[in-house]
Parts: C-alpha cells; sequence; structure tokens
C-alpha cells in the first residue's frame, strides 16, 4: 500500500510523461505533416486542448481516488481505534474486579 505521498508523486510522473510525450507527438507532427500553416497551428491547438482536457480529467479522477481512499482509512483507523479503547477497558475492569475480590 502506498502512502498518499507517493500516490501523488507518481501521479505528478505520470501526468509530466503523459504531457512530455504530447509535446513530441506535437513536435513530430509540425516535422511530417504535410498541411498548410493555418491548418496545423488549428491542428495541433485542437491536439493540446485535447491533452490538456484528458490531464485535468486525470487529475480530478485521482484526486477524487485518493480522497476515497484516505477517508476508508481514517474510517479504518477510527473503528480500530474505538476497538482498542473497548480492550483496554474491558481489561482495566477485569483487573480491577479480579483486584476487589482480594
Amino acid at each position: 500500500m502506498t502512502t498518499n505521498d507517493e500516490s501523488t508523486a507518481m501521479a505528478r510522473g505520470f501526468i509530466l510523461g503523459a504531457f512530455a510525450g504530447g509535446v513530441i507527438a506535437a513536435g513530430l507532427v509540425l516535422l511530417y505533416a504535410p498541411k498548410k500553416g493555418e491548418e496545423l497551428r488549428s491542428d495541433i491547438k485542437q491536439k493540446t486542448d485535447k491533452l490538456l482536457s484528458d490531464a485535468e480529467s486525470f487529475v480530478d479522477r485521482t484526486r477524487s481516488h485518493l480522497s476515497d481512499v484516505a477517508l476508508d482509512a481514517k474510517t479504518k483507523i477510527q473503528e480500530e481505534g474505538t476497538f482498542v479503547k473497548n480492550a483496554v477497558k474491558a481489561g482495566v475492569d477485569a483487573f480491577q474486579k479480579e483486584r476487589s475480590r482480594g
């Protein structure tokens, strides 16, 4: 299981890699596309907008997932904390009961 910092770093690395890949692909399109400049710029803008939209969507989904994971972890910790408190209380009660018996 990864921590939130590790998950965030992984998400940032993925986004950076996806963005770099998109920039490289756009550069290759420029070098090999037999289109007019205006048409080419329009295509690049559309592809860049799509890439940015996809990256934002990915970040939103990742943020939502990490929020859900954090909430689940918090709930589990609270449940375990309650269990431990009850166990300690039962132990103290049993000790006091035995102690009062003499």
